[in-house]
């Protein structure tokens, strides 16, 4: 028989609990589904809906929930939109995109924290990250060069992110396929194939715990 969890806090569902549905992918066990209507209830009033996310925060601080406080806000400015002027929609939704931007940031920010602290545990003094590019070429069917490398536009690419501390490890190249249809007599077709080089790069550079 599947075992389920619950998507908010993640503990496992007993056979005989009472649970329910968030959205199609995320069930709550029954605690979490008592706290998720005391958020819809709180919608009421909009100090009553801030003070319980500051609730759930506190009650969840290791976990990713942003996604349910999306939700809730979502629920909220629905509830809300159809008495809000013009302006107040505007200024609620810039609202909404800075408070989207700090989750995002603390997200981050907890992830590298959690990174830094494994590899402290492991005893090393840093970690690899990596960079992969694309750079196409100019050649096929309405372009002016014959298909070669834009040297210029490569060696300004490599050069500023030299300078950001990347180091190329490996390039290659995939040949893309590309169909040009132009005008024909009697208002035929003609289609020709031509192809575009794809010059992938591939960077890394070594980024030091500062302890």
């Amino acid at each position: 028989m599947a075992k389920y969890f619950c998507g908010l806090c993640g503990n496992k569902l007993g056979l005989m609990e009472n649970y329910s549905w968030l959205d199609d992918d995320t069930i709550l066990c029954y605690e979490c589904t008592c706290f998720n209507k005391k958020v819809l209830v709180s919608m009421n009033a909009e100090d009553s809906f801030k003070a319980i996310l500051e609730e759930f925060k506190e009650r969840f601080p290791e976990h990713e929930h942003a996604r349910f406080i999306e939700h809730w806000h979502d629920i909220y400015d629905e509830k809300q939109n159809d008495s809000l002027s013009a302006e107040e929609k505007e200024q609620r939704r810039k609202q909404r995109e800075e408070e989207r931007k700090q989750q995002e940031e603390q997200r981050q920010q907890y992830e590298y924290n959690l990174k830094i602290e494994n590899l402290t545990k492991m005893g090393l003094d840093g970690y690899y990250e990596y960079k992969v590019i694309s750079l196409l070429d100019e050649s096929g069917f309405f372009k002016k060069k014959s298909g070669s490398v834009d040297t210029t536009a490569m060696t300004e690419t490599l050069n500023q992110l030299g300078i950001e501390g990347w180091h190329l490890v490996t390039a290659y190249s995939n040949e893309l396929g590309k169909n040009a249809m132009s005008g024909g007599v009697g208002g035929a077709m003609l289609g020709t194939n031509s192809t575009v080089d794809e010059n992938i790069l591939i960077f890394e550079r070594f980024v030091r715990i500062n302890r």
